[in-house]
């Protein structure tokens, strides 16, 4: 009678490859949701995720048929540990991905959006959050998540219904909701004094880029304000946090952008000629947050007056 010895187990590095292979990615970032887990298990980090279940999480992210599919699957909630409190944590995916909700950004542009204002003017009359996502950044313009009021009226636009849905659910009818591509945009020229996005530049490729900024410029008002932000530097993300959060951060962000998850814009060596092709005056404002310590800049778009 033949026998057969028994097929050796993959240990955990060699299924962090398979999974992580099927992504299109080398074994570093494999190698390094391994050392998360080790240093988590020797050094007590147990209340955030596990690295296996982002990785998790990024494989059927790879199998999704198309970008809703995707966003589905992050707003599913955060497996924390057994017995973890969630108090005060990330409930769903898209919160913990840091990049989709940064907080710091977003109070940065909430205090930018009120230095800006118009003389004798105490909050802009129409606001428009492009790319809004779950609503995060448009709710601090109309006072929710601990902002301060920045807007009379706040619409959402995002291509995904989905999205728009989670916004609804969590800020109720506080802000009008507009399912639309942003590089065509639904409205009237003119029609917003304030236009704002978070993180959206990031997934546009230099085509989409430039239709998008035509669109900005198009529907603000005469000198009305479009903004964004950005961190500076090696400040980012300074909170505790596993290494492999961070580099499958970077993973969720390849695979669910729009176009490309890298920002063409670092390529233009002329930025204010740049924007005021599109009539835009370019600034900056930059902060350091307080609790974070991360630094952030804000871009300042001003439509010009005769463009």
């Amino acid at each position: 009678m033949q026998t057969y010895e028994a097929e050796p187990k993959a240990s955990p590095k060699q299924k962090a490859r398979i999974m992580l292979a099927k992504l299109g990615v080398g074994p570093y970032y494999a190698n390094l949701a391994v050392q998360a887990e080790i240093q988590d298990k020797h050094h007590g980090i147990s209340d955030e995720p596990s690295p296996w279940a982002m990785a998790k999480l990024l494989d059927r992210i790879s199998e999704a048929k198309t970008t809703e599919d995707r966003y589905k699957l992050l707003l599913e909630p955060v497996p924390y540990p057994e017995g973890v409190s969630k108090e005060g944590k990330p409930e769903l995916w898209f919160d913990y991905i840091d990049w989709m909700t940064s907080e710091d950004i977003v109070q940065a542009m909430n205090k930018t959006s009120l230095s800006v204002l118009p003389e004798n003017q105490a909050l802009w009359h129409d606001a428009v959050d492009l790319g809004a996502g779950i609503g995060y950044l448009g709710a601090s313009l109309v006072g929710k998540n601990g902002s301060p009021r920045v807007a009379e009226s706040v619409t959402l636009v995002d291509l995904s219904p989905t999205l728009l849905k989670v916004a609804e659910n969590r800020y109720g009818a506080v802000m009008k909701q507009v399912v639309a591509d942003v590089t065509k945009l639904p409205f009237a020229d003119g029609s917003f004094d304030l236009a704002a996005s978070a993180g959206l530049v990031y997934s546009l490729g230099t085509e989409m880029q430039d239709t998008f900024f035509k669109e900005v410029s198009r529907i603000l008002k005469p000198v009305g304000v479009y903004m964004d932000g950005d961190y500076q530097g090696s400040t980012r993300h300074a909170k505790a946090r596993t290494v492999a959060r961070f580099q499958l951060e970077g993973l969720v962000q390849m695979t669910t952008a729009l176009e490309t998850p890298f920002n063409p814009l670092l390529d233009v060596e002329d930025k204010a000629a740049y924007f005021e092709q599109f009539g835009l005056k370019l600034s900056y404002r930059d902060y350091v947050d307080e609790q974070t310590k991360n630094s952030i800049q804000i871009r300042i778009l001003e439509k010009q007056a005769n463009a």
